[in-house]
This record gives C-alpha cells, structure tokens and sequence, in this order.
C-alpha cells in the first residue's frame, strides 16, 4: 500500500518490480516459473509485464496489468 501513494520513480518502479516478483515466485512457484517482471511508469499510471511459464505444459505467457497511481 505505501508504493501506491509514492510519486511515480525508477525507485517506485524497482520497488514494484521485488515485490511482484517475489509475490509470484512465493504464491505460484509450484505452477509457473517466472522469466521476467518489467515495470515502468508512465505518466500517474504503472505498467507492469510478467512473462512466465507455466510449468504443466511449459507454455509462456505474457500478462500485462496497468493501474494508475
């Protein structure tokens, strides 16, 4: 919740980017093997892109979420 009320920084964006990764390695590490998270701010909104695979037919994904801030 802090992050949310951050201004928008390669700090707030490095930040993101620990968490969310960390978050989906703890949560789901069992189901998908995460390749990468990117997060970048633009303007008052985040936008962050997690590749992964998922690890019962090894196909790879990409999700992309945006949420302003």
């Amino acid at each position: 919740m802090q992050l949310i009320f951050s201004p928008n920084s390669d700090i707030l964006a490095s930040a993101t980017q620990l968490t969310v990764q960390s978050a989906l390695q703890q949560w789901l590490g069992d189901l998908i093997k995460v390749e990468e998270v990117q997060v970048t701010g633009e303007d008052s909104t985040i936008r962050i892109v997690v590749k992964y695979v998922v690890l019962k037919n090894q196909e790879r994904k990409i999700e992309e979420f945006r949420k302003a801030i």
